[in-house]
């Protein structure tokens, strides 16, 4: 959800099926007159004692997504590395994407 100066966006997620569904509606913030956003995120899996996989090797990831709408500012993001020249809230590694 987007806490974020006001923002009114929301979003789910739950797994259906083996597949992990992202659900959700991004509204303009009203002080911005600008999209906010939703996102989905892991929780630190040291406390809960499970390792996610070592995803270091892998050349490809694929996505398989639509959108309600023509909307084309999509990110996929994952890690939490920041870059030495990165903003301060600059994390991951990020890609676009469009749904079909």
């Amino acid at each position: 959800n987007d806490p974020v100066m006001g923002g009114k966006s929301t979003g789910t997620f739950h797994v259906e099926g083996g597949l992990g569904v992202f659900n959700g509606e991004v509204v303009d913030v009203p002080f911005l007159q600008a999209p906010g956003f939703i996102k989905c995120d892991t929780v630190d899996a040291v406390p809960h004692r499970r390792a996610f996989p070592d995803v270091s090797q892998c050349t490809a990831i694929s996505i398989k997504a639509r959108s309600a709408n023509s909307f084309s500012g999509f990110f996929f993001s994952f890690g939490n590395a920041h870059p030495a020249e990165g903003k301060f809230h600059a994390s991951g590694f990020k890609a676009s994407f469009q749904p079909a």
